[in-house]
């Protein structure tokens, strides 16, 4: 009976250490899915940066010379001028009346601004071998150096405006005359025209030949030639 005892005893230690032992399954967890990840947008292209000024961008530009004023030229004395003079004589030597003669060599400029002929600068050179008149003794004389101009010894005469101002009739020029080394201020009127570029200025004015010397060889024969001769001017002025 004991053996039964424990038999009875020793299985049902067995079952009860089965049953223990052995763990009820786990449901198992379903495992939630995870959200794919965001798609990463495309990048945005870069602005390109506006290239970098050079270092010396902002430097001061370099200063020029003033233009020169508005309108303001110079004109060149055209051999198309004359340079003439009337004087009367009353001896035997170059006939009686009026005679008539010039030079014929000159140049020289005329500087204004634009048809301004206030603002002119008129300079002016004349060859005093160039003499010539319409009596071919007279003509002599005033080429040799005995008398009149004596061009061997003072080839050249000229003219140089000191002022010009404007008139009811014209113009009045003022400038000074160099004849024989002497040199005198002298104003006279004078009209002037513009056709383009082109200038003309006439005048016509009386000069004392003695003021500069100017004489024949001797007091009577001097004597026979008037004090004043009248002085035609005929001044044509163009661009170069």
């Amino acid at each position: 009976m004991n053996r039964a005892i424990l038999l009875c005893t020793f299985l049902a230690a067995i079952t009860l250490a089965g049953c223990g032992g052995e763990t009820a399954p786990t449901t198992p967890e379903t495992a939630t899915p995870s959200a794919p990840p965001a798609p990463t947008p495309p990048a945005t292209p870069s602005t390109p940066s506006a290239p970098s000024a050079p270092a010396d961008a902002t430097a001061p530009m370099p200063t020029e010379a003033a233009p020169a004023a508005a309108g303001q030229r110079t004109l060149l004395i055209s051999p198309e001028s004359e340079i003439s003079w009337e004087m009367g004589v009353t001896g035997a030597a170059f006939g009686f009346g009026t005679r008539k003669g010039g030079w014929a060599v000159y140049d020289g400029t005329v500087e204004l601004d634009g048809q301004n002929f206030e603002t002119a600068k008129i300079n002016i050179e004349v060859d005093m071998t160039s003499a010539y008149t319409d009596d071919s003794t007279l003509t002599d004389k005033m080429k040799g150096d005995e008398h009149f101009f004596q061009p061997g010894k003072f080839p050249k005469s000229s003219f140089k405006s000191t002022a010009i101002k404007k008139t009811d009739a014209g113009y009045d020029v003022t400038g000074d005359f160099t004849i024989r080394d002497v040199t005198k201020s002298v104003t006279f009127p004078a009209t002037v025209t513009f056709e383009g570029d082109k200038l003309t200025a006439t005048a016509t004015f009386e000069m004392k030949r003695q003021d500069y010397n100017v004489n024949y060889d001797s007091a009577a024969k001097d004597f026979m030639i008037q004090d004043n001769a009248k002085m035609n001017l005929v001044i044509v002025a163009e661009p170069e």
